[in-house]
């Protein structure tokens, strides 16, 4: 058992507070007898991590130990003078107990905040149930998914220092805290990158310097990396710290993988505010008219706006906390950044609390319309819900599975893609709402394709 020392850093000419002689008594057995089981076993121990978690284990002890004897002496001392010798004495000995602890304590001996933690994990644990019945009445699956896997690491790493409150000396809650607030805003972003690729369809891909699904591609490889690089690191740094060597090597890979999840955001938004410049022009100048047509009841949604704008704060904030998060590694966990609180609560948890929040708020499919169908190209189909699904002109429109087939019989509404330039003139690949006529002016296409086939059979 590690005791704390229960004063703070005192000057030597500073009054010591004396505890009541049963407590001081109590607390000098309890550390002597614990001390005199460490002995034999640091005589026998043979592993490195062992040796050195013992040696500091002793230390603590041995320190415990000076501070309260001399207290011990000041709770029966009657002479003004011996008291007047033993007061520095005992400010002297409390500084070096803080000083030892806080070297062998995690959080460099400041224990998190015990109301703050709690209240921060029970607004995650309210973001992550949101999210999971969003995602569940929507079919919004990889918004909501990785939403929901980026939340559950939220409330994990909350958990952890709720329970650091209670003992900064435990490995398990420090790695805890450490890995999954690192981790998690990857996976909100995750979810955010593949939301532009469908508000590039709904604006209209012309507007954008990169196809829709290449910002899911691109980008969420980008996260992924990150996120590889950061679980890394996190792991490479959990283990030195349980076996008691430098930290350091696992701390720079973190930070490697920090750095490039910084780039990655950068680069995104310029994509980003670029697509919105385009957009704002286009409006300004042309009323609009330029924007995919098959989207207008999208874009004239009373909360349209709004997502933009809530898109472009949670990305704004999450990337000021990423950079926190980088300054923080490389000063290393015992830096300013990494061991006083203020700095945490404002720059890591206030700042993914508001995206969480914003994006919370303002659902993406609410915004859509859960009976909207939003089509990307490369014929990937962001589809919610049942077979039928509500175009932007207000009608119910009935998908056609199968794709080249022209030959039915009758007038079937469909969604298509495409790839350059679509029947109706339309570039760039957005879907268009095209009518297809079984019979019509079908004799000459029915042969050609008759022949074909039996070319193909031959």
């Amino acid at each position: 058992m590690v005791y704390t020392p229960s004063l703070a850093p005192l000057t030597a000419t500073a009054t010591v507070s004396v505890p009541a002689y049963e407590t001081i008594t109590s607390i000098l057995n309890s550390a002597a007898t614990h001390l005199a089981t460490l002995t034999p076993q640091l005589a026998t121990a043979t592993e490195q991590a062992t040796t050195r978690s013992l040696q500091q284990v002793v230390i603590n002890e041995m320190a415990t130990m000076s501070y309260y004897s001399i207290l011990e002496e000041l709770a029966t001392a009657t002479d003004p003078e011996l008291i007047a010798t033993l007061q520095p004495q005992a400010a002297q000995a409390s500084a070096v107990a803080k000083e030892v602890f806080d070297n062998s304590a995690f959080f460099h001996g400041n224990y998190p905040s015990l109301g703050g933690n709690a209240a921060l994990l029970t607004i995650f644990i309210i973001f992550l149930i949101c999210h999971v019945v969003f995602s569940g009445m929507t079919k919004q699956w990889w918004f909501g998914t990785c939403w929901v896997m980026g939340l559950i690491l939220e409330v994990i790493g909350y958990g952890g220092r709720v329970a650091a409150h209670y003992t900064v000396t435990e490995f398990n809650p420090y790695v805890i805290q450490l890995v999954c607030l690192t981790i998690a805003p990857s996976f909100l972003l995750a979810g955010i990158y593949y939301t532009l690729a469908q508000l590039t369809v709904v604006m209209g891909p012309k507007f954008s310097m990169l196809k829709p699904m290449q910002y899911s591609s691109v980008f969420i490889l980008f996260d992924l990396i990150a996120i590889i690089i950061q679980a890394v690191g996190g792991a490479s740094a959990a283990l030195n710290l349980s076996d008691f060597t430098s930290s350091r090597p696992g701390a720079n890979i973190m930070v490697g993988g920090l750095a490039f999840q910084v780039f990655s955001m950068s680069l995104f938004q310029f994509f980003w505010y670029n697509f919105l410049w385009r957009c704002y022009k286009e409006r300004k100048y042309n009323g609009g008219a330029g924007f995919n047509p098959d989207y207008d009841q999208i874009r004239q949604g009373k909360y349209f706006i709004h997502l933009l704008v809530a898109i472009s704060a949670a990305v704004l904030l999450i990337y000021v906390r990423s950079i926190y998060r980088l300054i923080e590694l490389c000063e290393g966990f015992a830096g300013t950044l990494a061991t006083v609180e203020i700095y945490f609560m404002i720059l890591e948890a206030l700042m993914t609390a508001l995206a969480s929040l914003i994006l919370t708020v303002v659902y993406p499919r609410f915004v859509y319309g859960r009976k909207s169908c939003i089509v990307v190209k490369k014929g990937i189909n962001l589809k919610f819900g049942k077979k039928k699904c509500m175009k932007c002109t207000g009608k119910n429109v009935e998908e056609d599975d199968s794709s080249d087939d022209n030959n039915n019989s009758g007038s079937v509404s469909t969604y298509n893609t495409v790839n350059d330039v679509g029947a109706n003139g339309n570039k760039n690949g957005y879907p268009v709402l095209s009518n297809v006529e079984g019979n019509k002016n079908s004799d000459n296409r029915g042969s050609t394709l008759d022949e074909k086939n039996s070319n193909n059979a031959v």
